[in-house]
């Protein structure tokens, strides 16, 4: 909540000082109180719970679990339940997945409503829907031509207020004993004993923490009657520091020691980039970018298992981050008009997380991850066509090396060229800004300059032909037109 960027920031890092030296639980706890500002509504909220997140994961040392030298089962992505790129169909995507916008739309429903008016309205939604309205009923007769089955009838069909009552539609938070909670943690625990069998370590710590997951459910946050509180304490002027305080009681996280003790953050934050809120999605991608930067390599591991099981979860864990990425990329919507140049928010973080997930993929997805991306282009959808050229830029600003030693330059070329001819100014732009980190190699290196240097030079020269000065990729196409010519 602070006024100014710089003392947001100061805040961050303090946070991430007070971390050093706790225990796992407390981090765990430290992290989930951080995690919550990122699905606030406010900029400047967001950016700072993130500083704050990459100021705590900086501080945690690297996990490297122990290994286990037993025989590595061989398990494909499909037996693992993990997303692939070998297997990811983004045409099938954007046919039958729901596109993400601004928001769903439900804070605006019933918003000027009492609640008498709200339980009438329900009461009449219930008749609507179970087809005992009497109105339309003789609606549906008349249309029908059967006068006479319309004049029979006079009223509700059953009456609703005895089948269901008015406490039925009123939302009410359930009430449980004391303790109910444990319990259906420990019957789930015992429930779950019979399943275990034959499953290995990594299987069976998965199972635990899924059922704990679903059986614990904790009740949303009580309004201010207790629980705890951030103040801002006193300190003197010339301290330069923000000391927040939080007073109450926090429940340690349950953790298991031989699992990657961010995994259930990350879970958390990539259930959350689905969400219907922009927001929400914005602040995920950016509390995943932080712990990317600094733990990808450890993602997907688990203790005592053998290492090469351990680097094979690793790689499926970061290609299931990566497909994660591409569905937002594709479905995401959402921009915001606030220049000539739009802002995307939500796609452009996703591909900067991306472009950390790809510093770590090995070379052989790098041709199954470009194919998804070139494929985004053919949509007739500008902002999918946007989301694969913001792919593509970080891609190849990450792994520029990688991609011309695989020889995928051939096929990045053409979607990018494509993109920089199309009708969209933003896409334009983007594919400008991709292409200007490969002029140096397009112009000195003869085989390319041949094939492509001298055809995206022309092509660039034209483009600029169209643009004025009030459009929006005119800086970034003349920047690209500058690379070229300073690496002649």
């Amino acid at each position: 909540t602070g006024t100014a960027s710089a003392t947001r920031k100061a805040a961050a890092e303090q946070i991430g000082e007070l971390s050093e030296g706790g225990s796992d639980g407390q981090v765990q706890g430290l992290l989930t109180r951080v995690r919550a500002m990122l699905r606030s509504k406010t900029w400047e909220s967001r950016v700072a719970a993130a500083q704050a997140i990459e100021a705590i994961v900086r501080r945690l040392p690297p996990w490297d679990p122990e290994a286990e030298e037993t025989a590595v089962k061989k398990e494909d992505a499909e037996e693992k339940g993990v997303l692939s790129l070998s297997g990811f169909d983004i045409d099938g995507v954007l046919e039958r997945g729901r596109v993400l916008v601004s928001s769903a739309g439900t804070e605006y429903d019933e918003v000027t409503m009492d609640p008498k008016e709200r339980l009438a309205l329900q009461k009449q939604q219930l008749r609507d829907t179970l087809g005992l309205d009497p109105h339309l009923a003789k609606k549906t007769a008349a249309s029908g031509g059967d006068s006479k089955a319309a004049g029979n009838v006079k009223g509700d069909i059953f009456n609703v207020q005895d089948m269901v009552q008015d406490e039925d539609l009123i939302a009410s938070a359930p009430k449980e004993e004391p303790g109910a909670q444990k319990r259906k943690a420990a019957e789930a625990t015992d429930n779950i004993q019979d399943e275990l069998e034959g499953l290995n370590a990594r299987e069976r710590n998965q199972l635990r923490r899924k059922q704990r997951k679903m059986a614990k459910q904790p009740p949303p946050p009580a309004p201010a009657a207790g629980g705890g509180r951030s103040t801002v304490t006193d300190q003197p002027q010339d301290s330069g520091k923000v000391v927040v305080e939080f007073t109450g009681e926090t429940e340690a996280a349950v953790l298991d020691p031989n699992e990657w003790p961010l995994a259930t953050l990350c879970e958390d934050l990539c259930h959350d980039i689905f969400d219907a809120v922009w927001e929400v999605r914005h602040g995920a991608a950016m509390g995943l970018r932080e712990v990317m930067k600094h733990h990808a390599s450890a993602g997907g591991r688990w203790a005592k298992t053998p290492r090469a099981q351990q680097d094979g979860d690793n790689g499926a864990w970061l290609e299931e981050c990566a497909v994660r990425m591409l569905c937002v990329l594709s479905l995401d919507r959402f921009g915001d008009f606030v220049s000539d140049q739009v802002v995307a928010p939500v796609r452009e973080t996703c591909a900067q997380v991306l472009g950390v997930v790809v510093r770590h993929l090995p070379e052989s997805s790098l041709g199954r991850l470009v194919h998804v991306l070139g494929r985004m282009q053919a949509s007739k959808e500008w902002e999918v066509k946007h989301g694969g050229a913001l792919g593509l830029k970080y891609l190849l600003l990450v792994r520029r090396e990688a991609v011309l030693a695989a020889g995928l330059l051939s096929d990045c070329l053409p979607v990018l060229q494509m993109a920089l001819e199309g009708e969209d100014d933003d896409v334009r732009g983007v594919a400008a800004e991709a292409l200007t980190p490969l002029a140096q190699t397009l112009v000195q290196d003869p085989a390319w300059r041949a094939t492509a240097g001298s055809a995206l030079l022309s092509l660039s020269w034209a483009t600029l032909l169209t643009l004025d000065d009030l459009t929006a990729s005119t800086s970034a196409v003349m920047d690209l037109v500058a690379a070229m010519y300073t690496h002649m």
